[in-house]
């Protein structure tokens, strides 16, 4: 059992957002009698600020779950505890999620940071790395990252995540779609900001007024506004640095996992095959791109990727060679 000590020590250094959804599980958890798999606390060393050691493990290629746009681990909370019991399970948060100052403002400056990380966590790996939404492209960006520094990644997975060569790049456009994001992965609905209203406005005047829509929204309390405005700062730094970017090739398999509600699987396909030099292999899951990660979908979602990592369960597999589908 996690005793109330144990539970201070891990709260401590979580944002206000992290610590909600811990006490959350955790009473989750308490009410059913079982809480020793909760264990969102911040790792040591150099990677302290955007480690999150979600699990512990006993045995099995470590899984590293990358933030998506929203800057956390947050999203993937539910899926780590929903995995069967085994390897160790991490969090990459962005650089500069929980902290004033300068944010990075190139995708090569995160994925820099997230290589250090990766490395004072597994060495010279291999890991399992796994990235839902936006988080899916900064995944493929650090798996072509520590191929080159010799770093073994056994499994690239990308849940419902396109290239982002059609993203917008006005970022008052991309503020728009980040807050529109930020409400419906915590289950709320969308704001619906109006780019063109936005555009109107300095960038600060604009963080502001879309922090005000999520608090409107009653996706963000007031006391949580500080930490909710440098989350959309940094949200619309990562989003602005990928807008447009092309992915490199890869040499590795792709296993990609799609909504059924979403972007159908072949297409989905076609895209990364652009890029893919190994196999893409497809699964698809119940839901849309927000739902599949929360209950019940979620409980699916797990089953789906412990048979990846296991190389199981049913999938399509597509064979691509320097971009064409065979």
């Amino acid at each position: 059992m996690v005793g109330d000590g144990e539970v201070e020590r891990r709260l401590e250094g979580l944002s206000p957002r992290q610590r909600e959804e811990f006490l959350r599980l955790l009473r989750d958890r308490r009410r059913s009698g079982s809480v020793s798999t909760v264990r969102p606390e911040r790792a040591g060393g150099r990677s302290a600020e955007t480690v999150v050691r979600m699990r512990e493990g006993t045995d099995g290629t470590p899984i590293v779950f990358v933030h998506s746009a929203n800057g956390t681990v947050l999203p993937y909370f539910r899926l780590s505890e929903a995995l069967a019991a085994g390897p160790a399970v991490y969090g990459l948060q962005a650089p500069g999620i929980d902290r004033d100052g300068p944010v990075p403002n190139s995708l090569p400056e995160i994925v820099d940071a997230h290589v250090a990380a990766v490395h004072e966590l597994v060495g010279s790996g291999p890991c399992h790395l796994v990235g839902w939404s936006a988080g899916g492209v900064l995944a493929y960006a650090l798996a072509c990252a520590l191929r080159a520094t010799g770093t073994g990644v056994d499994r690239l997975v990308l849940l419902d995540s396109l290239p982002p060569e059609g993203l917008p790049t006005d970022r008052a456009a991309l503020l728009a779609y980040l807050t529109d994001s930020f409400a419906l992965t915590l289950g709320h609905l969308p704001p619906g900001l109006d780019p063109d209203e936005l555009g109107r406005h300095a960038e600060p005047a604009r963080l502001t007024l879309a922090l005000d829509a999520l608090v409107g929204s009653g996706c963000v309390q007031e006391n949580e506004r500080g930490a909710a405005l440098r989350r959309l700062r940094v949200g619309l730094s990562l989003v602005a640095a990928g807008a447009g970017w092309s992915p490199p090739p890869y040499d590795g398999d792709l296993h990609l996992v799609t909504a059924d509600d979403g972007v159908p699987g072949p297409e989905a396909v076609a895209l990364w095959g652009a890029h893919v030099r190994g196999r893409i292999l497809q699964r698809s899951v119940p839901g849309d791109h927000y739902g599949m990660m929360r209950p019940p979908a979620s409980s699916r979602l797990a089953e789906v990727l412990v048979g990846i990592v296991h190389e199981a369960g049913p999938h399509t597999a597509t064979a691509h060679h320097q971009g064409v589908q065979q």
